[in-house]
């Protein structure tokens, strides 16, 4: 207690470049721990310790650093959380062979392995999530397509692919963020007019 004591004095006038480090410390609590009950647990300790630093030492030095890390960490962690939610898609549940139509939000040509990477936002009403991606080979495409070009094509929509191995590049968590439902792939496009 005496050692911490010490180091609070130690670092009075820096306590505001510790809200940020404190902030990060709860969007990281976040990405580390596994679902909402372990975050809801993380949220809850640290109004637990804002609490604590409240009831204990509300006018020392020490009990006003708990509170500010408690409610910093806490929140940084709820932050992340409600952006999570608000990207919330809702994702392909299983493997589909699918007829998709709709405009094209982006174009990506990919050289290297001969094929464009079209995302798609398909019409409404069609049984599809509200964003796929699918790979097409780069013969198969028009040279006009641009975003905005609505398109017909047929093809294997899958959820996005999870981690191979832990730790491994994730592929869903960057899908989440980009709010892609599904991905895919096909040989032939049809543009509609």
């Amino acid at each position: 207690m005496e050692a911490a004591r010490r180091l609070i004095e130690a670092e009075r006038d820096q306590f505001a470049l510790w809200l940020p480090i404190m902030l990060g410390l709860g969007i990281a609590g976040w990405f580390l721990l596994p679902d909402a009950a372990w975050w809801s647990a993380l949220i809850l300790a640290s109004l637990a310790l804002a609490a604590a630093g409240v009831a204990i030492d509300w006018h020392g030095r020490g009990g006003r650093a708990a509170v500010w890390a408690g409610l910093a960490i806490a929140l940084g962690c709820a932050l992340i959380w409600a952006r999570a939610e608000r990207l919330a898609a809702p994702v392909l549940a299983r493997p589909v062979v699918a007829e998709i139509s709709g405009p094209v939000i982006a174009v990506d040509p990919i050289p290297a392995r001969e094929m464009v990477r079209l995302t798609i936002a398909p019409v409404a009403g069609s049984g599809l999530p509200p964003r796929v991606r699918v790979n097409v080979d780069e013969a198969a495409a028009p040279r006009a397509l641009a975003p905005g070009a609505v398109v017909r094509l047929r093809a294997r929509l899958m959820p996005p692919a999870d981690a191979a191995v832990p730790g491994a590049y994730d592929f869903q968590r960057v899908a989440w963020f980009q709010q892609l439902s599904a991905t895919g792939r096909r040989d032939r496009l049809r543009r509609r007019r």
